[in-house]
């Protein structure tokens, strides 16, 4: 990934840096392992919405594990970039332009805390999801985050909605889905930094969240739900 965005604008910073490149990747694993074992099928037999793809960074590794990724954004021109000239471009603000049951899985990474109407766009995942699909949901901004805190008082208001898990909860609930997991992610901001030793640090960023009350101090809140049956 790094050669692919090597000569891009100063926007993709985050994927040059191997420490920043290394989430992605665990997510990418992640969403494969699960998924096959989830449909007892190949992943490649699946068929995955990259709702907002972005800069297509997750699309391309999912593809390199052989998924079949249908990458869509209202903003296509950056994701075509590296995924060249498949990224089908979102006109509306919620609704999709899929059949009802298309997907197996959809998923998304940093896209649902900026959505105009998230009730709408959950329910148009909802949707398009088959009976017993999946949606991962990952990069939502936590509200306990003290990443997120101190760039607000830099003056940075990115995110401008902020996530905890009761509130998200009844929001997925609230839009006919089930919650199989919940969790956060992200205590050191990697994609910012370039650590030396980095997998060392992802390591420990991984057990101080699963194992000590610092989780509470997060980047991100993250989430796997499946269609109400």
């Amino acid at each position: 990934m790094t050669e692919i965005v090597r000569d891009q604008a100063v926007g993709w910073h985050f994927l040059g840096n191997p420490g920043g490149q290394l989430p992605y990747q665990y997510l990418a694993q992640y969403i494969r392992a699960l998924s096959q074992s989830w449909f007892e099928k190949p992943v490649g037999d699946l068929k995955i919405l990259d709702w907002g793809c972005g800069k297509g960074q997750v699309s391309y590794l999912l593809r390199q594990c052989g998924a079949q990724v249908v990458s869509a954004d209202v903003d296509p021109e950056e994701g075509c970039l590296v995924l060249g000239p498949t990224v089908l471009p979102l006109n509306h603000p919620y609704e999709l332009p899929f059949e009802s049951g298309d997907f197996d899985v959809v998923l998304s990474v940093g896209v649902l805390e900026h959505v105009p109407q998230e009730i709408d766009s959950l329910r148009e995942i909802r949707r398009i999801l088959r009976p017993n699909g999946l949606f991962f949901c990952f990069n939502l901004p936590y509200r306990t985050s003290w990443v997120m805190w101190a760039v607000r008082l830099l003056g940075n208001w990115y995110h401008d909605r902020l996530y905890g898990r009761r509130q998200t909860r009844r929001l997925l609930e609230g839009s006919d889905f089930q919650v199989l997991d919940l969790w956060q992610r992200q205590l050191f901001p990697k994609n910012r930094l370039r650590l030396p030793g980095f997998r060392f640090w992802e390591r420990l960023d991984q057990w101080l969240v699963e194992y000590t009350p610092l989780a509470l101090l997060s980047s991100s809140l993250e989430f796997l739900a499946t269609p109400n049956r």
